[in-house]
């Protein structure tokens, strides 16, 4: 089908997974029990006293709105004491507020100041953040190869969406020579951690045979994963899978569920393709992939 491979070239070109504005991490185990309040005040004791994770956590705290009202002006006096007795989290949580403008006015040129500063003490979510900033021009001159080597380097410490980016930077030749191989190997690095955007990309590399052996079996069966996880993406490219029986047994009442589950999460053209694939279908076919459709679609999924 002319579409299917039009939506393989299209996505085999597309942007890498965009780079999250970071994550907090609290250092203090007991912070999954959930009592908010008192480790606030536990905390604040602490972190008057000089100790640096408490200051850090204190930090978080006021930033998520967790114990207290949320508060990005004390969270980023918090992180600011933390980062001061280079405290690295708190580093690299410096480097978040400056980018998002959280409590302060956006600053992309400080905000690589502490990603690198945090990324230099081998800090992977700083690292991929760098890696990220470079990638996307913001607050650096743009630069592939830059992006590349912070994305390696995140990803050599096991940064999941690092592996992906890099991945994508090696399929596409950006920064790197263009190595399909390679990409394939941080594809499916990232993939068997539950990677829903490397599963999909894997998966289009099997059905194209880039850098791997041509598979459409192996190459549906990394896109539904990534489809089970509610990859846009991956659930329109499902359905044009058993629209022509690539790696599954044609079914059309399957490819109008795929299509219509991606059509739900916004897509124009699957829904336009779902809306034509309707009027080919019995009501009871319909009312059969509504009913699988709720199945994916489901909390528990």
């Amino acid at each position: 089908m002319k579409q299917l491979a039009l939506i393989f070239l299209m996505l085999m070109s597309s942007l890498p997974q965009p780079a999250r504005a970071g994550e907090f991490h609290t250092e203090i185990t007991v912070f999954e029990r959930g009592d908010h309040p008192n480790m606030l005040r536990e905390w604040i004791e602490l972190a008057k006293q000089g100790e640096a994770v408490a200051q850090y956590n204190v930090g978080f705290l006021y930033d998520q709105g967790l114990g207290t009202k949320e508060n990005n002006t004390l969270a980023l006096r918090w992180f600011r004491r933390a980062a001061k007795q280079d405290y690295v989290p708190a580093v690299h949580a410096l480097g978040i507020l400056y980018a998002t403008a959280e409590g302060v006015k956006r600053n992309d040129k400080r905000a690589v100041e502490y990603y690198r500063r945090a990324a230099e003490q081998e800090y992977a979510d700083a690292q991929y953040m760098l890696a990220a900033m470079y990638a996307e021009g913001r607050g650096v001159e743009q630069d592939d190869r830059e992006a590349a080597r912070w994305y390696l380097k995140s990803s050599e410490q096991g940064h999941v969406e690092a592996m992906n980016n890099l991945g994508w930077v090696h399929a596409n030749g950006r920064g790197v020579e263009q190595d399909y191989v390679e990409a394939a190997r941080w594809y499916m690095a990232a993939s068997e951690q539950g990677n829903p955007a490397s599963q999909l990309n894997l998966g289009l590399l099997y059905l194209n045979g880039r850098g791997v052996e041509q598979d459409d079996d192996v190459g549906a069966m990394w896109i539904r994963m990534a489809a089970a996880h509610r990859n846009l993406q991956a659930r329109k490219t499902m359905g044009y899978l058993y629209l022509d029986g690539r790696g599954v047994k044609a079914d059309r009442v399957h490819a109008y569920m795929w299509l219509t589950l991606a059509a739900r999460q916004g897509d124009e053209h699957a829904a336009a393709t779902s809306r034509e694939l309707a009027t080919k279908l019995t009501e009871d076919e319909i009312a059969r992939a509504h009913r699988i459709a709720a199945v994916w679609d489901s909390d528990e999924e």
